[in-house]
């Protein structure tokens, strides 16, 4: 073990020998020196910058005589960069947001729509260019975002959002149960989505339903509470789901009591599918008739 210990120490003097001569003797030792164009000074480059045409920004990675290895390092860095930049930008448009309508309203849909923005963005961004700092024995990325086509990108992808269920005017039903109308109206507008007074004025319409309902020994109810969305311009069903609900007490109640507790245990289990379904890629509310 002992002489194993004094070969490694043994090979580093010398290599640390080998590079002090070679230092010395005016060369510069740089794994990466060959990979691209030699720079000494980097801050000749263009620096992070933001325009009405674009977003600039660079990173940088060590060598480790690994080309691939390096690049990725050095790209990803860039990357990491130009999404600082970015989730400044829309931290500031949230702000914005908040000071406008009141601090702490940030809705989770201006929230969603700024965070695809800011990963369209970053799919549209490129490497435009790399050199090396052979000084350093540092590669570096220069990175670019078009704004023109980050837009297009965000636009489009605006469109499809525009059909998911967090961006549709709900309009619930009048006979829905007193109980179920409140906590879905709170669901609903927690997330900043609208609630239309008329079915016209909507985009799907909100339907429940309640059915089994079993009053037992005057202690206990069951019932099955089924949820349904369906799309106003189409008639077609958008979204469907059912759950059972207990409502229990250990002494004897009327049944409309224990209907109350049946109800709020079966949306408990209902509500995080309803929230699923909210931001369902899947889910496409067309508005217009096939």
């Amino acid at each position: 073990m002992a002489s194993c210990i004094k070969q490694k120490l043994l090979f580093l003097l010398l290599l640390l020998n080998l590079i002090s001569h070679q230092v010395l003797a005016g060369e510069v030792l740089c794994s990466c020196k060959d990979y691209f164009p030699e720079v000494t000074d980097a801050s000749s480059f263009e620096q992070e910058n933001i325009t009405e045409k674009y977003y600039l920004s660079h990173g940088s990675s060590f060598c480790s005589g690994l080309k691939q290895f390096d690049t990725s390092r050095a790209d990803k860095s860039a990357r990491a960069n130009l999404s600082r930049m970015i989730n400044a930008q829309i931290q500031s448009s949230q702000q914005n947001y908040s000071a406008s309508f009141g601090y702490g309203t940030t809705s989770e849909k201006f929230v969603e729509q700024t965070n695809i923005k800011s990963e369209l963005s970053l799919e549209s961004a490129y490497i435009y260019k790399r050199w090396v700092d052979v000084k350093y024995c540092t590669i570096y990325s220069a990175i670019r975002m078009d704004v023109e086509k980050a837009e297009a990108a965000a636009e489009k992808q605006h469109q499809k959002e525009q059909t998911k269920l967090i961006n549709q005017i709900f309009y619930i039903e009048p006979n829905t149960h007193v109980e179920i109308k409140s906590h879905l109206k709170n669901i609903l507008s927690e997330r900043g989505i609208k609630l239309a007074q008329s079915k016209s004025a909507s985009d799907v319409i909100l339907n429940t339903k309640v059915e089994n309902v079993q009053y037992l020994r005057r202690k206990l109810v069951k019932l099955i509470l089924s949820i349904s969305i369906e799309n106003k311009y189409t008639g077609n069903l958008v979204w469907q789901h059912s759950a059972k609900g207990k409502g229990l007490s250990f002494q004897h109640k009327e049944k409309p009591y224990l209907v109350e507790k049946a109800l709020s245990d079966a949306l408990d289990r209902l509500s995080p599918y309803i929230l699923e379904a909210l931001h369902d890629e899947n889910i496409a509310v067309e508005h217009q008739k096939p």
